[in-house]
């Protein structure tokens, strides 16, 4: 991860790109310890995250096998953009509990949202994974036509500037049961709601700095945090 292990940061000019490689099963042990990259300005990001799991084979790569893969990676990140041509790649479509869980939660530059291609999710998968992005305007499509609880719980919670739910699939009446309670949870809070390269992170300022790092302890907003392990009735 050019020189980056387990803390550190690089100082960049303006139209650097800083390119993230690791060899690495997991990036989270849960919402209390997990990793981040940051930056102290704006900065675009966009590439294949699977490049973050595996430098030489991410762009074949289509499965998170372990829980909390991805989660809170960028989470609380107020400088990342969208690229304007360039897209962010989830391509992951086999999931594990936990994996998006808060990604980018708090990201409240992104405008547009990573497509999500799973149709079979996981419990908690995308749990809060917007949460808090005000700058949404629309939702990614959501294609996934087998469910698990909570996998969506909390997924665009604080979305103020989302106007509409998501569209969900046409699925069997138990299933369709889900998806109902899951649409009560998008609509009552209006918020619930990468060519292949490896993930890129391209500097808009100069002097701006980017750091990977993991952090320790109880989440700053524990309460917050769990939001998604509220039970609609």
């Amino acid at each position: 991860m050019i020189g980056i292990e387990t803390k550190g940061s690089v100082t960049v000019n303006v139209g650097d790109k800083v390119a993230f490689y690791g060899d690495n099963g997991t990036y989270a042990q849960g919402n209390s310890s997990y990793s981040q990259i940051s930056c102290t300005n704006d900065c675009y990001i966009y590439g294949n995250v699977m490049s973050l799991i595996s430098s030489t084979d991410y762009a074949s790569l289509t499965s998170l096998e372990i829980a909390n893969t991805f989660s809170c990676l960028f989470s609380d990140n107020t400088h990342i953009l969208n690229h304007p041509t360039k897209k962010m790649e989830l391509p992951a479509t086999t999931l594990a509990n936990y994996c998006y869980d808060e990604m980018f939660s708090g990201c409240t530059g992104l405008t547009k949202a990573p497509e999500l291609p799973a149709t079979t999710l996981t419990p908690f998968c995308y749990s809060g994974m917007f949460w808090r992005c005000t700058g949404l305007t629309k939702a990614p499509e959501l294609p996934a036509t087998t469910l698990t609880p909570f996998c969506y719980s909390g997924m665009f919670r604080g979305c103020t500037s989302m106007t509409e739910a998501p569209a969900l699939p046409v699925m069997n009446r138990q299933q369709a049961i889900k998806s109902w309670r899951m649409d009560i949870i998008l609509l009552s809070s209006f918020s619930y709601l990468i060519e292949v390269v490896p993930f890129i992170a391209h500097h808009r300022s100069y002097g701006a700095r980017m750091s990977v790092h993991r952090l320790q302890g109880t989440h700053e907003n524990a309460d917050e945090a769990r939001h998604h392990e509220r039970v609609v009735q």
